[in-house]
């Protein structure tokens, strides 16, 4: 919202930031009716000059004309939408929208993927209140201090003598193994293939010192401990078929749908597991990327954005 001053200028007011669910709501209904962002989606990132001055074409002159004016008239409408958006305090959206006017993949809040083009996976943590006291643990100072340990410290270096050494050596062979050897065959091959960039993928924090980015020697010595691990191509049920029922309980799962095309070669993932009493509101944000489910009081989200991100009580999840 604008108002006039005194003068040739016109000043800005400052609009409060709508509610991201508000945000949305007002985003997807402009854009219902717009089949001009439908065509423009992709389209704006990077228009280097070869294209302005349609240098490879077969078009005559008054054909390249014409697509170069459809593109400026499209292009004049979003730019249009995206300020108005900014002006009356939905900023966020008007970033969700420009990211998708840049990146025709790009999966906006509240958007659907459509069934046919989404793998069905599980996210899996063994053990699942020890192993969110070491996550907690290693995202915290106290990882680093030697000088005045916390009880916290105290208790799980007792538990784990050589925790700050061999911290993800030491999640493998004494959380993940245990249950691994009462489980049946299923999981055991699972894990014969979990690798960095294979088809199951072991699940960390974002490092504060680069600990889970050194060379493949350092992964070996991880032997695939993790926080996590990601199971595509099945759901929960299956999983669980995989252990028997006295230890279902041990293992936290979550099962949701993702871009299939984000399991194909090198990719970068990342989950967040929110708080149940949050996770409606993102379940709402992301529709097709959301767990219905909650375990150990977390739901999870794919792909989460910064928002989400900042978001108290979030764990944040990644494969590499």
């Amino acid at each position: 919202m604008n108002r006039h001053v005194p003068g040739n200028k016109r000043k800005e007011v400052a609009v409060p930031e709508r509610p991201l669910e508000e945000q949305t709501d007002i985003m997807w209904r402009k854009l219902g009716a717009k089949e001009v962002f439908t065509r423009m989606r992709g389209k704006v990132a990077g228009f280097p000059m070869w294209e302005m001055l349609d240098l490879d074409s077969d078009d005559s002159p008054t054909a390249s004309l014409r697509k170069y004016d459809r593109y400026v008239s499209n292009l004049r409408v979003m730019r249009n939408f995206v300020v108005w958006l900014r002006c009356n305090g939905c900023r966020a959206a008007a970033f969700e929208l420009l990211r998708a006017l840049e990146d025709e993949e790009y999966v906006m809040w509240c958007e659907d993927i459509p069934i046919e083009s989404s793998a069905k996976v599980v996210v899996a943590i063994f053990n699942p209140i020890t192993t969110m006291r070491l996550y907690h643990w290693y995202e915290s100072d106290q990882r680093y201090s030697f000088t005045e340990p916390t009880d916290e410290t105290g208790e799980l270096l007792a538990m784990f003598p050589r925790l700050r050494e061999d911290f993800f050596a030491i999640i493998r062979a004494s959380i993940i193994d245990p249950i691994l050897a009462q489980s049946s065959a299923g999981l055991g091959k699972r894990f014969q293939c979990m690798s960095w960039t294979g088809s199951n993928f072991p699940l960390y924090s974002r490092p504060s010192n680069g600990d889970v980015y050194r060379e493949s020697d350092m992964r070996k010595t991880y032997n695939n401990g993790a926080f996590a691990y990601l199971f595509p191509g099945c759901d929960q049920g299956e999983f669980l078929s995989w252990l028997p029922r006295k230890l279902q309980d041990s293992v936290a799962t979550w099962q949701m749908q993702i871009p299939e095309k984000k399991l194909l070669g090198i990719q970068y993932l990342r989950f967040a597991l929110v708080p149940e009493r949050d996770h409606p509101k993102w379940q709402k944000l992301y529709r097709s990327q959301a767990s219905p489910g909650i375990a150990v009081g977390m739901g999870a989200i794919f792909d989460p954005k910064d928002e989400l991100e900042k978001s108290a009580g979030t764990i944040m999840l990644h494969n590499r």
